[in-house]
């Protein structure tokens, strides 16, 4: 939520502690961050990557900025600092590369990498007084290897809601509070859960008249089920 430079956040660190409880009675070993500058980034996910065996299910979820620049998708810590759209170099120094990430946990042989990432807010580099600051128009299709399973809270060029509106008391991002539950619910296949999260999310935005939905990327072979 603590964005320092650009705009603040409602519901990440509530997203953060929902899908951390969620995954921990789905019997995951579970770490969980909030709040993250560029530098804290680095040792939380090299654990991350140690910890992991072959055969291995992984889980990696984000909540927060995020935006696509030249294919690439890249997360946004809360020291970001404000740039120009031609700032390309600077934005793949401070901000964190998504793709890597997911590179990384596949390299451990991991039977399942699910990716999910709720992170197409609005344009985090917008100023009032510019036109042409780096817009965030979705996040960019990544294509992942066999095992890998990715998530996103929006489809290509829509904006993910971080709530509903000024009064939206719920602690949960519009995508986070639908996926939560759906995740843990007994005896659904990984693809049902992202079908069912993409109707029901998309079905939640369109009562503020808003486009908004999930897209999901599989190469998983056969079904992952998380609750029997």
């Amino acid at each position: 939520n603590a964005y320092e430079n650009i705009a603040r956040l409602n519901k990440a660190e509530g997203d953060a502690q929902s899908i951390g409880g969620a995954l921990k009675t789905l019997g995951f070993e579970t770490a969980i961050l909030e709040n993250l500058d560029r530098d804290s980034f680095d040792d939380p996910l090299d654990a991350f990557y140690a910890s992991l065996k072959a055969g291995d299910m992984a889980v990696f979820y984000f909540s927060g900025h995020g935006l696509a620049y030249q294919g690439s998708n890249y997360l946004l810590p809360v020291d970001i600092p404000m740039m120009q759209p031609d700032e390309g170099r600077k934005l793949r120094r401070e901000a964190v590369d998504a793709s890597e990430i997911a590179a990384e946990v596949r390299s451990r042989e991991v039977e399942l990498a699910l990716i999910v990432l709720d992170a197409c807010r609005d344009a985090p580099f917008q100023r009032e007084d510019t036109k042409g600051a780096m817009r965030l128009g979705g996040l960019a299709r990544m294509e992942p290897q066999r095992g890998m399973f990715v998530i996103y809270s929006a489809g290509v060029g829509q904006q993910a809601l971080d709530r509903l509106g000024p009064d939206d008391a719920d602690a949960n991002s519009v995508f986070t509070r639908k996926f939560m539950p759906i995740l843990t619910t007994p005896g659904l296949p990984l693809v049902d859960i992202a079908k069912r999260t993409q109707i029901e999310v998309r079905a939640l935005a369109q009562k503020v008249d808003h486009s908004q939905e999930p897209a999901y990327y599989d190469q998983v072979v056969g079904q992952i089920y998380f609750q029997p």
